[in-house]
């Protein structure tokens, strides 16, 4: 609805203006789909990690769950992620666009408090929220911020739909989990996502909404089991 964006075919190529956060969100689903069709027991498609990612991860970790002391009063923002990089170690960087005018001071206060729990308190009253991305603490608008950590995978659900399965199509299947797994969660609004895509299940959501969907259809495949192997002992 947007006339600042487009998406169109042209020989035999998708030509799409977008913002960056839904680009990388159309980019997860792409790839998610040619890994479907390339490989057959595909499960779930999520971004593999090299070993750099890892490590610099795994050291935010350990700088997130720093206890901090801070003391701010109406200080301006590009100095709030100053002191913050100086008492943690962290690198911050702050989304393009985050603003449509001059960046706001933050009157703030925090005792020997995690950063990660400072960041999410600090932030909140200026409807901002933050992640681990690009080799920093990535900071942004909380709409925008909630897109960049959706995900996209494709599930298999064979052994799960059927005429003689608990769920009769993939559809029932897809609803079936947004009333089980979490039904505060789903919001179609913010990009969530829990559709048939032929004979697999496409789910958008968070890495965490991923585990426990995961979870949920191994603990659906072994209870099938079960009643078959209880109907064959019968």
């Amino acid at each position: 609805a947007d006339p600042a964006t487009s998406i169109e075919e042209s020989e035999g190529l998708l030509v799409m203006v977008q913002r960056p956060e839904v680009l990388g969100r159309i980019g997860a689903m792409l790839n998610a789909l040619r890994k479907h069709y390339l490989d057959p027991v595909f499960l779930v498609s999520r971004a593999t990690e090299t070993a750099d990612e890892k490590a610099w991860k795994q050291k935010l970790q350990e700088q997130l769950t720093q206890k901090v002391s801070l003391e701010f009063k109406e200080t301006p923002f590009a100095q709030v992620l100053a002191r913050l990089s100086e008492c943690s170690g962290a690198n911050f960087n702050l989304l393009p666009r985050t603003f449509q005018d001059d960046a706001p001071n933050v009157t703030y206060s925090a005792h020997e408090l995690p950063l990660g729990e400072a960041l999410d308190s600090l932030l909140k009253p200026h409807e901002l929220a933050w992640l681990p991305a690009y080799h920093a603490v990535t900071l942004g608008k909380q709409p925008v911020i909630a897109c960049m950590r959706l995900e996209c995978g494709l599930y298999r659900t064979n052994g799960l739909v059927g005429e003689e399965r608990k769920f009769k199509s993939v559809q029932s299947l897809a609803e079936n989990i947004q009333q089980e797994v979490r039904p505060e969660i789903w919001h179609a609004e913010q990009g969530h996502v829990c559709t048939p895509a032929g004979d697999r299940l496409l789910v958008v959501q968070t890495p965490e909404a991923h585990a426990q969907i995961a979870k949920f259809l191994q603990a659906l495949r072994a209870e099938g089991i079960a009643c078959a192997m209880r109907g064959a002992n019968n």
